[in-house]
């Protein structure tokens, strides 16, 4: 079945499972940024801690009503029903020195203009992490302004791998060209516009798309450099920089048309204590590029500001720099909120049920059950409702309750239900 969900037969579901999100959702999981809709049980997502945890089950079910909208500096703007619960911080102090004291956990409704919610510090260890700093920064480039090639010559089909250079960059190629040799097949041509480092045959043209992403648009950073430790990471995205990026003053600043990537990027760069601005970069849809009409995609840009770059690339702090719109604190960092605004929808929603808590955007968001409505009857069935329950943990399908008084309604529930498509894959019975 690979990475696509199956969906089953319509089942009943208790209106308590009412805390979802519309396709198109983006989702932080080890294998990349992935669309809700296209999850798989298969998956691990990054959790509040910025740590991997299991799915537990997928649900689809038709909605009618509306969608609360939150925009924040620093990330993306998220959607969401109404009732659904996103991790928010209490933030006191005066600008320039504020700190955040405590979490909570707020409805989407309840959010307002002057919130402060929680992008998390990445903590995962890979288990085979990378550990070669030069490899590190060889990805890097590539992930930056690499490609790969596969066509078909004949009966058989060939490839090889590219990764692009300035042509002030001649001696940089040349380093490179040692690590590329390693994999065959390794020489630097000049065009007019660039140098292109090219290297090895068809079989590692796959494994790099298996790797990196097969085009520019879904270019993504693999698990072993997300988990890998500070001073590789700070390798890798010094080549990525250096092939897609510029500086301005003691600000970096870098493009990319893989929104996945760009999240990426911006979590990656948490694990080193700062949080870089990721923002949309709408561009006209037709543009003239070296004497011709050429149609381009919209970008998204990832700015590290001067009082971050000392954290990312071990420089010396400017005596000059930009305050950052955001709260470092041990649970990781605080943004606040723009303006929030509500829409009018009809269509499919998609519910994720994890062990606690998953990324939308890198926003700590609640998994979709109502952790004091909603818990596990069984392995597959899901509909218990409780009422004055003080708090509720579900861990390995298992309920622990801590309850002065429970009523419940499992098998036939007094209250109307609502029907919706369960999404699942097997799990060789587990």
């Amino acid at each position: 079945t690979g990475h696509r969900p199956i969906v089953s037969e319509p089942e009943l579901i208790h209106p308590a499972w009412q805390y979802c999100f519309p396709p198109g959702t983006l989702v932080v999981a080890e294998r990349g940024v992935v669309a809700i809709e296209d999850l798989a049980l298969s998956d691990r997502l990054y959790d509040q801690g910025g740590l991997l945890q299991p799915i537990r089950r997928l649900v689809r079910r038709p909605y009618n009503g509306q969608l609360v909208s939150i925009s924040c500096r620093k990330v993306l703007p998220l959607r969401c029903t109404p009732d659904h619960e996103i991790l928010t911080g209490i933030v006191t102090g005066i600008a320039g020195n504020r700190r955040l004291t405590r979490l909570q956990w707020k409805r989407a409704a309840e959010i307002r203009a002057g919130d402060w919610l929680i992008v998390p510090k990445l903590s995962q260890d890979a288990e085979q992490p990378l550990t070669d700093p030069v490899m590190a920064y060889f990805y890097g480039r590539f992930v930056g302004d690499g490609s790969t090639t596969l066509y078909k010559e004949g009966p058989n089909r060939r490839g090889h791998v590219r990764i692009t250079f300035g042509h002030r960059e001649w001696q940089v190629a040349e380093d490179l060209l040692g690590i590329a040799s390693q994999y065959g097949g390794a020489h630097i041509i000049s065009t007019p516009g660039a140098l292109q480092l090219q290297f090895g045959r068809t079989q590692l043209a796959r494994e790099f798309r298996t790797r990196f992403g097969a085009g520019a648009a879904t270019k993504r950073i693999p698990p072993d450099v997300m988990g890998a430790e500070p001073k590789i990471i700070k390798e890798f995205l010094r080549g990525y920089y250096e092939a897609d990026g510029w500086k301005h003053g003691a600000e970096y600043e870098a493009s990319t048309i893989s929104i996945g990537l760009a999240i990426q990027l911006q979590l990656l760069i948490t694990r080193l204590g700062a949080l870089p601005t990721l923002y949309p970069d709408k561009r006209a849809k037709m543009m003239r590029i070296l004497g011709r009409q050429a149609q381009v995609r919209d970008r998204w840009r990832i700015r590290i500001i001067s009082s971050d770059s000392p954290a990312v690339f071990d420089e010396s702090t400017p005596r000059r720099y930009r305050r950052a719109y955001y709260v470092h604190g041990p649970d990781g960092f605080a943004v606040p909120v723009k303006e929030t605004g509500r829409h009018d929808y009809a269509g499919d929603v998609y519910d994720v049920q994890t062990f606690g808590s998953l990324l939308v955007n890198n926003l700590v968001v609640h998994n979709c059950g109502h952790p004091d409505r909603v818990g596990w009857l069984g392995k597959d069935r899901v509909i218990l409702d409780w009422k004055h329950v003080s708090s509720v943990d579900v861990q390995a399908g298992r309920l622990q309750l801590a309850a002065y008084r429970m009523a419940w309604n499992a098998l036939c529930p007094t209250e109307p239900v609502s029907r919706c498509f369960l999404v699942h894959l097997p799990t060789n019975g587990d």
